[in-house]
C-alpha cells in the first residue's frame, strides 16, 4: 500500500481540473465556417522544430505585410502543415489566405499571437481547416481532465478510509 499523501492526491485533481478547464475555455470552433479569412502578402516566416530525448517542440509563425500580427500554427497542426511544400512553393511576395477563430480576428492589429487553423495560397492548400477543426475539438483533453479528477478523488478516498481505520485501530488499544 502506498504512503497517504493528501497533497499528491489533490495535485491530481487540479491537474484534472485544468485540462477541463482549458477545454472549457478555448475558443469555440464546430466547423470551417466559425473561420475568418485573412488575405496577405507573405513578409516572413520561421520554422523551428526541437527533437529531443522525450521531446519534440515546434515553433511556427508566419508574418505578413498587411499586419503586425505573428500568425502561429499551433504544435497541435504541426503535423498537418505541410512545411516541405509551403518552403518550396511560397516565397516573399506571394499572397497567402490564413483562417483564424472569430476571437483571434479582433486581435488583428496588435502584435498578439493569432492560431492559424488553415493556410492556402492561390494554386496550393499548406494546412487543411477541416482536419484542423476536427482535431481541435478531440475530446482527448477532456477525458484525460476527467481520468486525472477521478484518480485524484479515488485516491483520496481510500487515503481517508485507510486513515480513519488506523485512528479506530489505535482507539482500540
Amino acid at each position: 500500500m502506498r504512503n497517504s499523501n493528501p497533497f499528491l492526491d489533490i495535485f491530481i485533481i487540479l491537474i484534472g481540473l485544468v485540462f477541463i478547464g482549458h477545454d472549457l475555455y478555448k475558443d469555440k470552433v464546430s466547423s470551417t465556417s466559425d473561420l475568418k479569412a485573412v488575405n496577405g502578402t507573405l513578409r516572413n516566416y520561421s520554422f523551428v522544430e526541437n527533437k529531443g530525448f522525450k521531446t519534440h517542440t515546434y515553433r511556427y509563425f508566419i508574418y505578413l505585410n498587411e499586419f503586425l500580427n505573428c500568425f502561429q500554427i499551433s504544435a497541435d497542426f504541426a503535423e498537418r502543415f505541410d512545411r516541405t511544400e509551403f518552403e518550396q512553393g511560397v516565397k516573399q511576395g506571394d499572397t497567402l489566405t490564413i483562417l483564424i477563430t472569430k476571437n483571434d480576428y479582433a486581435k488583428i492589429g496588435s502584435i498578439e499571437k493569432v492560431s492559424v487553423f488553415g493556410i492556402d495560397s492561390k494554386t496550393k492548400e499548406f494546412l487543411n481547416p477541416i482536419g484542423v477543426v476536427r482535431e481541435y475539438n478531440s475530446q482527448t483533453t477532456s477525458a484525460f481532465g476527467i481520468v486525472f479528477v477521478s484518480t485524484g478523488l479515488l485516491l483520496l478516498y481510500f487515503d481517508i478510509k485507510r486513515r480513519r481505520k488506523k485512528k479506530i485501530e489505535k482507539a482500540d488499544y
